[in-house]
């Protein structure tokens, strides 16, 4: 094996252990987080933001981290390189940023989108985003996780603060939804 042969393997080597190290640090981090995102609870209760979650716990599922934006419950760990999505995700979106006459494929042309109600929540799930939108008000909330406990998860959305009302969804929201596809609803399948 030539010098240059040799050099361009540890390149690589050092490449990989780079990005493995990577991946374990982002992974320990997820893990080691847990008490802190209950003290982060703490402060987001004070905000005053209209957040929602589902607890210290869900579904087996510890809270991991909190803050204004994410809410995560559980961990991963990575089989390779590309790391990996916690089991549960709580995206904050306001409705400005995410009104659901935004989603398309291409400008001009809506994307797919299907609507309904779970537990009594204004739900719909687009096929270019790969979550459940839930509607409270001027907020969103997406939920990212297998079917069976995204399902589960909006039927258990609280507010953060233990007291606010949960609001219904602006009337131009249900104007948008209303080019989607009426079916998503709660099934048998998700105790409902």
């Amino acid at each position: 094996m030539g010098a240059a042969e040799g050099a361009g393997a540890g390149r690589g080597d050092s490449l990989a252990l780079t990005r493995a190290a990577t991946v374990l640090a982002l992974v320990l981090s997820l893990s080691a987080c847990s008490e802190d995102a209950k003290d982060d609870i703490s402060e987001l209760r004070a905000s005053g933001s209209p957040l929602y979650w589902l607890g210290e716990e869900f579904d087996g599922l510890p809270l991991t981290h909190a803050d204004e934006r994410l809410i995560v419950y559980g961990t991963c760990e990575p089989e390779s390189d590309t790391g990996c999505a916690p089991p549960l995700q709580l995206q904050h979106w306001p409705l400005a940023r995410r009104h659901p006459s935004k989603f398309t494929y291409t400008p001009g042309t809506p994307a797919a989108c299907t609507r309904g109600t779970v537990g009594g929540r204004t739900v719909a799930a687009f096929a270019t985003t790969g979550g459940l939108e839930v509607y409270f008000g001027r907020t969103i909330v997406v939920v990212f996780s297998d079917w069976p406990r995204s399902v589960r998860a909006v039927k258990a959305l609280r507010p953060i603060d233990g007291t606010s009302p949960i609001p219904k969804p602006p009337a131009e929201v249900e104007r948008a939804l209303a080019r989607c596809e009426l079916g998503l609803r709660q099934s048998s399948e998700t105790g409902g």
